[in-house]
Formats: structure tokens, sequence, C-alpha cells
């Protein structure tokens, strides 16, 4: 073999193995970025969904406040519970969105009133519904303004939608 045909040679296997490895190495790098959004996605629904159990929660303790009571001990329990794991979700997924914002309705002693929190709770939920699931909340947002127009009409009537709590 000539000398030119042996580097024409070489040349085509380098630059192959030189293809090959910058392809596996995009690859990787893309597929980590997907992989770490999936996960930033699939932490950004858990966080959201304990906030919601939180809220709801939450609503029994802005309640006791109003009326002077003291909170259940399982209504205590469970938002004690539920705002650990959240807490732990965050520490393990710093840079969600809102962090600062859960992590003062977590922990904040600053915030005085039941009510204050109750409100800060429901503003960064309604904030991460529009992340998490846009299409949910828009529809649900049109059904409970038509709910709230119809009550104002008729007043509360018997319902036969199976999420109703009138049914």
């Amino acid at each position: 073999m000539e000398e030119p045909k042996i580097i024409e040679l070489a040349v085509a296997f380098l630059s192959g193995i030189l293809i090959t490895l910058t392809g596996a190495l995009l690859s990787r790098y893309f597929q980590n970025r997907t992989d770490k959004s999936k996960k930033k996605e699939a932490a950004r629904f858990k966080v959201y969904m304990n906030l919601l159990e939180i809220h709801s929660n939450y609503f029994w303790v802005f309640t006791a406040e109003l009326h002077n009571e003291e909170v259940r001990a399982e209504v205590k329990h469970r938002l004690n519970e539920v705002a650990w794991k959240t807490a732990d979700l965050l520490r393990e997924n710093d840079g969600l969105e809102y962090h600062d914002e859960i992590m003062d309705f977590l922990f904040n002693e600053g915030i005085t009133t039941a009510r204050e929190r109750y409100q800060l709770i429901q503003s960064i939920t309604d904030k991460l519904s529009k992340l998490v699931n846009p299409k949910y909340t828009q529809k649900i947002n049109k059904i409970t303004s038509e709910n709230m127009d119809s009550i104002a009409e008729r007043g509360i009537k018997k319902s036969n939608a199976p999420a109703s709590h009138n049914l």
C-alpha cells in the first residue's frame, strides 16, 4: 500500500472515532438535560400536590384562629407531616419555582396570623398551578366562576355533579 492511502485510511478511521465520540457526548448531554427537566417537573408536581393538601388543611387553622379556638391535634399532625415532606422535597430539588415563598410559608415565624399565611399559600398554589397543570387550572377556575354565579342567582341547590359537595 502506498503511504498516502494509509494516511487517508488513518484519517478516516480517526474521523469516524471522533464523530462517534462527539455524537455520544452530545447524546449524553441532551439526555442529562432531559432527565433533569423530568426530575424537576416531577418534584414540582409533588410539591404542588403537598401544598394543595396543606392548603386544604390550613383552612382549619385559619378558621380556628377566627373563632379563637384550638386547632384539632390530627390537623396539626397532618400539616406538620406534609410540611416536612415538602421541605425535604425542596432540599432535594434546590431551585424549584417559588422556593423562597414556600419556605417562608412553612417556617417563617414573622408571619403572625393564620390569615396572612393562608393568603400566602393561596398565592403560591395559584402560581404553581399555572406551571403544573395550566389547562386544568383554567377550566376549574371557569367552572368555579360559573358555579358561583349560579349560586348567587338561585342559591345552593342539590347537585348531580359527581365531585360536588351537594350531591
